[in-house]
């Protein structure tokens, strides 16, 4: 959606890892993955940011983007 809208900047929370518990390792995970699979076939999205609402759900996804 957002390479068809020309969005150049996007924001993604840690989505259900909070009140549903979902666990953040593999929702970080995914969503790195996810995210560097699409920057990786497309360069109009120039700024992603991973929105963490706790320590642990940030240092899940620095470690993951330290590695990519």
């Amino acid at each position: 959606v957002a390479i068809r809208y020309g969005i150049k900047t996007i924001a993604f929370p840690s989505i259900s890892t909070g009140a549903y518990g979902f666990p953040v390792e593999p929702a970080s995970r995914i969503a790195v993955r996810e995210v560097m699979s699409i920057l990786e076939r497309n360069e109009s999205v120039e700024k992603v940011f991973f929105v963490c609402f706790n320590q642990v759900a940030y240092d899940c996804y620095l470690k993951l983007i330290k590695n990519c």
